[in-house]
């Protein structure tokens, strides 16, 4: 069942045996949680505005979502076959497991797309010229597929595929002037450093095109806090490096948070920023205590 805006449906009676599909188009900005492949729902009314879907004793074998439009789509700790994002629309995935029993996961026209601790087994595709970024996250093969030859991830087109601190044990894949790039800070600080220390700063930063304007990238390590009216420059360089020194953070504020960045510019210009919060060093409050 394909439900769209506008529609008034109630799916009820629907035993484990006797499974449907549902297809939500989401031309409009919504948020979701709590949708799982497989699940029997005694009483679920979706909180969607613009039509009204009740499951009653339904069982859904496969939850399929298709932002398109502009419309701004969150979904949460959810199971679902497929999501697709088309148009000029954007999703925001926290704790969702993409498995593929609808198709595949991914992003076409100028969507984006960014996911956050999600898994994906199955296909990962970015066309056109949309743009996937995967944080923390991990990209693994359909079940059946046990080695992950016909399981892909990759970007086609000029579209663009960023794998942050996400490891993928299935193939990669890439056409046109696609691109897919890969970051991992290897020694994350747990807190800023004191001033007059230094901390050095150890990641990987790689990005592949077919493309060879475009692969001619360049990155720069980047620290964001209080008291910064720019950006602290750390470190910069052109092209791939993997496990090597990217900069040296010579001292903050220990209390106050900030930001890291990595920001990948590739051969057209077009940016990539990975960001990484350092939380501060918040020291219990002490109380006086007036003697009486």
């Amino acid at each position: 069942m394909l439900v769209r805006e506008g529609s008034d449906l109630t799916v009820r009676d629907v035993p484990p045996e006797n499974w449907v599909i549902i297809g939500l188009h989401l031309p409009n900005s919504t948020a979701i949680s709590g949708l799982f492949d497989g699940a029997t729902y005694d009483t679920l009314q979706l909180p969607l505005s613009d039509r009204r879907l009740v499951l009653e004793r339904a069982t859904v074998r496969t939850w399929i979502l298709y932002p398109e439009g502009t419309a701004a789509v969150q979904v949460r700790d959810s199971r679902i076959g497929e999501l697709l994002a088309m148009d000029a629309s954007s999703a925001r995935l926290d704790g969702v497991e993409v498995n593929g029993t609808g198709g595949y996961f991914g992003a076409n026209g100028t969507a984006t797309v960014e996911a956050y601790d999600s898994t994906f087994t199955c296909d990962v595709q970015a066309s056109a010229n949309a743009t996937i970024q995967l944080h923390g996250s991990r990209v693994l093969p359909y079940p059946t597929d046990t080695t992950g030859t016909f399981t892909h991830f990759g970007a086609y087109d000029d579209a663009r595929l960023l794998l942050d601190a996400t490891p993928a044990t299935s193939t990669a894949r890439l056409a046109g002037r696609g691109v897919v790039a890969g970051v991992f800070l290897s020694n994350p600080p747990a807190h800023p450093p004191p001033v007059g220390t230094e901390r050095p700063l150890n990641a990987s930063v790689v990005l592949y095109s077919l493309g060879p304007v475009v692969a001619a990238f360049s990155w720069r390590l980047e620290a964001q806090g209080p008291g910064l009216s720019a950006p602290q420059l750390l470190g910069q360089w052109q092209g791939n490096v993997e496990n090597r020194l990217l900069g040296i953070w010579t001292g903050a504020d220990t209390r106050a948070d900030y930001e890291l960045r990595i920001v990948m510019t590739d051969g057209l210009g077009r940016t990539l920023i990975v960001p990484h919060l350092v939380p501060g060093l918040h020291l219990p409050r002490r109380h006086l205590v007036r003697e009486p």
